[in-house]
């Protein structure tokens, strides 16, 4: 199964082989990515040994692992057409088979803490599952009940969320951006202690994420330091203040800000 490179001489592989060695190759490792995301009912005696754990999947994670094996078929015919288009050429085929090299560790993690927890929450989303009993196929109705709060204000949290969040991406995301780059233009200049300031502001991105939430919830809980400093401030004018549950208010951070004065949205 082998032939020769007309151009360098070298023994190389038949690419019918390879592109078949190619599909089954992705095949392969996108169905072992889902069985680390199939939707399960976990606990310690699901996770006690392979045995367990491939015998719970099998119990409850079929459709799942169904689907996925449809979606991994598509995707090693395409990965293997572009191996069999592609492998003639010496120089196409080494960019390809390095460049993947590259990019293999990049995508197996991708693969599977993105794009398997993407299509897990798909899947679960059709189901009712709580983790501690198996997926009930329910078809689209955790989609009507989500979207139930435009006729039962009783059921609208699903809607509140998109509330908060379209007003969100409305005033914070532009105003973050235009103070980034403003920000970003002024460190630019010739200022004093512009490398300080520049190690500054730079700073939270080699922090650790967990020290930063740790600070951003001392910050922001109802006994957080925002409370306690506004309180502080209003009380030098005799003045009372309510402690806010800046994080657990359905009503939105923006909401909350802007509320005192008068303000709705």
């Amino acid at each position: 199964m082998t032939t020769n490179d007309p151009q360098g001489g070298a023994i190389q592989p038949r690419r019918t082989t390879v592109a078949i060695a190619t599909f089954f190759l992705v095949v392969i490792i996108l169905m072992v990515i889902a069985l680390f995301n199939a939707p399960t009912m976990g606990g310690p005696r699901v996770m006690a040994s392979a045995t367990t754990y491939l015998e719970e999947v099998r119990r409850t994670a079929l459709p799942f692992l169904g689907a996925v094996a449809l979606l991994a078929t598509i995707l090693g015919l395409v990965a293997a057409r572009t191996v069999y288009r592609e492998w003639p050429n010496p120089r196409r085929r080494h960019n390809l088979i390095m460049g993947y090299l590259f990019l293999s560790p990049y995508l197996v993690i991708t693969l599977t803490f993105t794009v398997g927890v993407v299509l897990f929450a798909l899947y679960i989303s059709f189901n009712n599952y709580d983790i501690f009993t198996p997926p009930e196929w329910t078809g689209f109705d955790n989609y009507a009940r989500a979207f139930r709060g435009f006729s039962n204000p009783a059921e609208k949290d699903f809607l509140q969320s998109l509330h908060n969040v379209l007003w969100y991406s409305l005033i914070v995301v532009p105003t973050q951006t235009a103070l980034a780059i403003l920000l970003a233009v002024l460190l630019n200049a010739r200022i004093q202690f512009k490398q300080f300031f520049r190690t500054i502001f730079y700073a939270p991105s080699v922090t650790s994420s967990v020290v930063i939430t740790l600070i951003f919830m001392w910050f922001y809980l109802k006994t957080g330091y925002i409370n306690f400093f506004i309180a502080k401030f209003l009380g030098v004018f005799g003045l009372q203040w309510e402690n806010i549950n800046w994080l657990g208010d359905p009503r939105g951070l923006i909401q909350l800000i802007v509320e005192p004065f008068g303000v709705r949205i």
